[in-house]
């Protein structure tokens, strides 16, 4: 299974005797420095790639191309193809010239990542009888055991279906057409206990099935899919900087980028002896991921330092933010300028909703507050839960069921992180739900 390719280019970069980093960059999960150095007639340039990231999502290869280029095209670009399998790795690429001058270098790559069949989940196991199952689905005349109020709870298609108000609601094995027991059971592998994430190469049919099944849980986890591509979301400094750009006139666009969530316009204007500049930052991606604020600064710089740079502050809440810079400069001298900025994103604070806890045939109590909860659905998510409510524990026949040593805010900030259509963990959260969870 194949991925599109991820590109990256960089900035041109002017190299001397000394082997030193050029470019630092990271492009959807592929981290990658650019070293190099000139020697005689001849420069070198080192590659170091780490893909861990995408390796932990099931890639187990890359192969592309990367290509080095002179800024004055004083020699033909310089193609080396690219079949990885190590996952960190430095590739050497020597570059013969003429003549031992100063160059200006860029680079750009483009990368495939390849992934590796994942272990079949075995679906038979996950829709055997067991003392939690108390009805039979039936698809392509194989029988599915399941839970009525675990997969009701999850899915408003099987709430009606159970009901009263359907015929099936009776029937001891219900019949479901128009899908395979393969594509069923990854529908389900994903959101049952020990469940499978999705992956590049599941995410479209997990998305169709979601929305014919109405499981909200599963369309969520797939979006995150998406946005991510992995549930570890990093709170380190966004950095992004931008090629050179040198203008006369109005209202001319200079850069557009779009970085791990943040989307950047940069314009510029000339009056005289005035360049104004401006910058639109839209991070509603982020805000949609937990980000309330996003803190750091911009940079602007001219490349022959002709003014010396010139560093803002930020410290943002609005989604969509414009900001404006204006330099004195001298009408009569060209510049290049460039900019670049360092946003860190912090995350909001845990949104708790009291209606997650329904529909109720039991009530917890923490901290005196009464949370009402589906036993039935809270045990197949928790060993813990499931022997609390059996017949071996005096709770199990309690009607009101006092949890300990957790309080109330913890207790909802775990519960939305499973509960139908889940509250994904942020930097700010994973730490106090692995405790919980290994406690619950």
């Amino acid at each position: 299974m194949t991925q599109l390719e991820i590109s990256y280019q960089s900035e041109p970069k002017l190299i001397n005797n000394t082997f030193e980093a050029l470019d630092d960059s990271v492009k959807n999960g592929i981290q990658c420095r650019w070293l190099g150095r000139l020697t005689h007639a001849q420069a070198s340039f080192g590659f170091h790639f780490n893909w861990e990231e995408l390796a932990n999502q099931g890639a187990d290869r890359l192969s592309g191309y990367i290509i080095i280029k002179e800024s004055t095209n004083s020699f033909a670009p310089q193609k080396t193809e690219v079949d990885i399998t190590n996952t960190s790795i430095t590739m050497m690429t020597p570059f013969s010239m003429t003549q031992p001058l100063k160059y200006v270098f860029s680079f750009e790559y483009s990368l495939t990542p390849h992934y590796k069949e994942l272990k079949k989940v075995s679906y038979d196991e996950i829709f055997a009888p067991s003392d939690m199952t108390d009805a039979v689905l039936v698809v392509e005349e194989k029988r599915i055991h399941v839970n009525k109020a675990f997969l009701s709870i999850h899915s408003d298609y099987f709430k009606v279906l159970f009901s009263n108000n359907f015929k099936e609601g009776s029937l001891s094995e219900i019949e479901i057409n128009d899908i395979s027991y393969d594509d069923f059971g990854l529908l389900c592998s994903s959101f049952f206990p020990n469940l499978q994430f999705p992956n590049d190469g599941t995410v479209e049919k997990l998305l169709e099935l979601g929305r014919r099944f109405l499981l909200s849980y599963v369309i969520r986890i797939v979006e995150y899919h998406l946005i991510h591509a992995t549930w570890t979301m990093e709170q380190s400094p966004i950095y992004y900087e931008s090629k050179t750009a040198t203008f006369t006139g109005s209202d001319l666009q200079l850069d557009v980028s779009d970085t791990n969530g943040i989307k950047c316009t940069w314009s510029g204007n000339v009056a005289g002896d005035q360049k104004q500049y401006s910058w639109n930052f839209d991070w509603r991606d982020l805000h949609s991921q937990g980000v309330d604020r996003l803190t750091g600064y911009i940079i602007i710089k001219e490349r022959n330092n002709l003014f010396s740079p010139q560093k803002m502050e930020v410290d943002w809440t609005i989604v969509d933010q414009n900001i404006k810079r204006t330099i004195t400069v001298s009408p009569a001298s060209q510049y290049t300028i460039s900019f670049e900025y360092s946003l860190t994103p912090h995350y909001a604070t845990q949104s708790l909703y009291d209606a997650i806890f329904s529909p109720p045939d039991t009530v917890l109590v923490v901290e005196g507050k009464e949370i009402h909860v589906n036993k039935a659905f809270f045990s197949m998510r928790s060993d813990y839960f499931k022997v609390l409510f059996s017949n071996n524990f005096k709770e199990g026949s309690l009607s009101e069921i006092k949890i300990k040593e957790v309080s109330y805010d913890d207790f909802k900030l775990l519960c939305n992180s499973f509960y139908p259509d889940p509250q994904p963990p942020n930097d700010g959260t994973v730490e106090k739900l692995l405790k919980l969870a290994r406690h619950l």
